[in-house]
C-alpha cells in the first residue's frame, strides 16, 4: 500500500497533536504521513495548495465565521480527488445528511479510539465510506427521504479474504470482525446482518479463539496487525 499523505485541520491544537501521534504510530499497519496541521481555515487552504494530499481530516467547526458546508463544498470542488473525513464532538441527523450531501467520505467522532481512527483512514483510502457509531440508524430513522446512506457495508467486500483464510476465519466471521472493529455492539451487528444476538456472540467467541485473544482490544489490535480489517 502506497503512503497515505494527509492534512489535519483542527481548531484544537492538543487534539490535533494527538491525531498526529496516533497516525505516526500507524506505520506498522499501513504507511501514513501527515503533511501538515492547520488550526485556522486560511492556514488549511495554504496547506492544501502547497501539498498533494489524498486525505483531509477536517474539524467541522473550524471555519467559525462561515458555513462549514460551504467550506466543505468549496474544498471538494477545488480538490475533487481529495477524500475528506469530518471530525466532530457530536453527531445528529442534520449534520450527517449535510456531510453526505456535500461530498464528505466519512464522519469521525472525537470520542472514538485511535484504533477507530486508523480503521476509518484505511477504509476511506480504500475507496469506501466511514460513518461513525450509529450513523446508519440516524438516517434510517430520520424523516429526510432525500438523503440515502452510502453503503458502508460494501467495504466488507474489500476485506483481504486470503488472510482471513490463513487464520481459518469464515466469510461471516470476517464480516463480523469488520463490524466489531467499527465499535458496533452485538445487537447492532445482529441487526445489520439479519442474525440473532446469540449467533453474533458465538461468532465473536470463535473469532477470538482462532486469533488467540481474550478481549475486544486484543481482537482489534490483532486484526490490524494481520490486515484483517
Amino acid at each position: 500500500m502506497r503512503t497515505i499523505n494527509l492534512i489535519i485541520g483542527d481548531r484544537f491544537k492538543l487534539f490535533a497533536e494527538g491525531l498526529l501521534v496516533t497516525i505516526e504510530k500507524s506505520n506498522h499497519v499501513f504507511p501514513c504521513q501527515v503533511l501538515g496541521i492547520a488550526h485556522q481555515i486560511d492556514q488549511l487552504y495554504a496547506l492544501l495548495e502547497r501539498n498533494e494530499a489524498q486525505l483531509l481530516i477536517l474539524d467541522i467547526q473550524m471555519p467559525a465565521d462561515r458555513s462549514p458546508w460551504n467550506t466543505l463544498k468549496l474544498i471538494h470542488a477545488k480538490f475533487p480527488d481529495l477524500r475528506i473525513m469530518l471530525l466532530s464532538s457530536s453527531l445528529d441527523t442534520l449534520l450527517l445528511a449535510n456531510a453526505i450531501e456535500n461530498g464528505a467520505a466519512g464522519f469521525f467522532l472525537r470520542t472514538q479510539s485511535g484504533a477507530d481512527l486508523l480503521m476509518a483512514i484505511k477504509m476511506i483510502m480504500e475507496g469506501h465510506n466511514y460513518w461513525a457509531g450509529n450513523a446508519a440508524n440516524l438516517l434510517k430513522d430520520s424523516r429526510l427521504p432525500a438523503f440515502s446512506m452510502p453503503d458502508q457495508a460494501s467495504s466488507l467486500t474489500g476485506m483481504p479474504q486470503q488472510l482471513g483464510k490463513n487464520h481459518s476465519l469464515t466469510k461471516r466471521e470476517l464480516e463480523i470482525l469488520q463490524l466489531i472493529s467499527q465499535a458496533f455492539s452485538n445487537k447492532e451487528i445482529a441487526k445489520k446482518l439479519f442474525i440473532s444476538d446469540q449467533t453474533v456472540s458465538v461468532h465473536r467467541k470463535n473469532i477470538m479463539r482462532k486469533l488467540g485473544v481474550s478481549n475486544t482490544a486484543g481482537l482489534i489490535k490483532t486484526a490490524y496487525e494481520h490486515s484483517l480489517v
